[in-house]
């Protein structure tokens, strides 16, 4: 194990699936603030805040007889709710990423290559048959993306001699689902709510998604390519699938695995607002919320033609190929699908 990496959010949903690929094969320095369900052999923890300047400051020294053998600092930490409330952890992971830039700079080798994890909700919108690439400007939106477009300002406005790489993430997904946004969707058709009878927009819309070992698969193959981007320099490359998975799609797909009968009635976008509104005064600590309903039809198409020319990668799997396995375990095995689901955040955090 000759090369070495620092690890953020190391105990996360893409942190955990990435260590289990990396067991053996790499060094890793682990951190997060949450205790990791497994550990390797090959990797050493530490419990921190990477929010708080003093302790990044802190493990750096701590550390400092091992920083020569650092070859990849993948930054993986985040915050996310879906509330789209104004909280100050945003600023914080925001101003946290600025401090891990500038100690890379200062205490590791100017060859050592800083990944992070973009969003491919920080993109604006498009329409079928019309792909985004990486000349694409972000855009804020709601909080979280706005977050994701503002960290994305401070990798390129960054001076740091060392390479920097944005991956641009779409919806990342399990075998099990473990995408807060398909999953709450999928329930109001396996709890046979009333509401998935009805789609607010243009159901032949569709996100683009990623199976989670592709998009750990990415990572592995950004921190081994070689001749990515020249020192000093910022790139961002798109980590998708080909293409997008409607919300027609999903919707007949789901109401055949889970035998029920197929409906799906379009209804203008102020009628479903005045019914979120509703819903919301009757389950608050419910996903759907009325600020939802303006980005309910989004729909996102990816070229990944950069990645496969950079970094060599291309996805193995499909959400439309992966989708009927993991109806499966929603309709046999109905704990283990909550029992995935559920553990994924997304309520309002302090």
């Amino acid at each position: 194990m000759s090369e070495t990496l620092i690890l953020t959010g190391a105990s996360g949903f893409i942190g955990s699936a990435l260590r289990k690929k990396l067991s053996g094969k790499m060094q890793v320095f682990c951190i997060d603030i949450t205790e990791p369900e497994h550990t390797y052999a090959n990797e050493k923890w530490s419990i921190l805040d990477v929010t708080d300047k003093d302790q990044l400051n802190s493990w750096f020294l701590q550390q400092k007889k091992d920083l020569p053998s650092i070859k990849t600092v993948i930054h993986l930490a985040w915050y996310y709710d879906f509330s789209n409330i104004v909280n100050p952890q945003y600023q914080r992971f925001i101003d946290g990423l600025r401090c891990l830039l500038d100690l890379t700079e200062k205490h590791l080798t100017e060859e050592v290559r800083f990944i992070y994890s973009g969003s491919m909700a920080a993109l604006p919108q498009t329409r079928p048959g019309i792909k985004l690439d990486e000349k694409t400007s972000l855009q804020s939106s709601w909080q979280y993306p706005t977050s994701k477009h503002e960290a994305s300002e401070v990798l390129k406005k960054s001076k740091i001699r060392n390479q920097v790489v944005e991956l641009v993430f779409a919806g990342v997904y399990s075998d099990a689902c473990e995408l807060v946004p398909l999953f709450n969707y999928i329930e109001n058709f396996r709890k046979r709510k009333f509401l998935r009878f009805f789609f607010p927009g243009d159901p032949k819309h569709g996100l683009t998604y990623v199976h989670l070992s592709d998009a750990c698969d990415a990572i592995i193959a950004t921190m081994q390519a070689q001749n990515l981007v020249g020192a000093g320099q910022h790139t961002r490359i798109f980590i998708a699938e080909e293409k997008p998975v409607s919300y027609h799609h999903i919707a007949k797909t789901t109401t055949s695995l889970l035998h029920q009968s197929f409906l799906l009635v379009t209804v203008p976008k102020f009628v479903a607002l005045i019914g979120a509104f509703f819903l919301y005064l009757i389950e608050k600590n419910g996903f759907l919320k009325p600020w939802m309903i303006q980005y309910a039809d989004e729909h996102y198409e990816m070229d990944v033609s950069k990645a496969k020319q950079l970094i060599g990668w291309k996805p193995f799997r499909s959400l439309k190929s992966c989708l009927p396995s993991m109806l499966e375990i929603a309709r046999d095995r109905p704990q283990d699908w909550l029992r995935a689901n559920e553990k994924r955040p997304w309520r309002y955090r302090n």
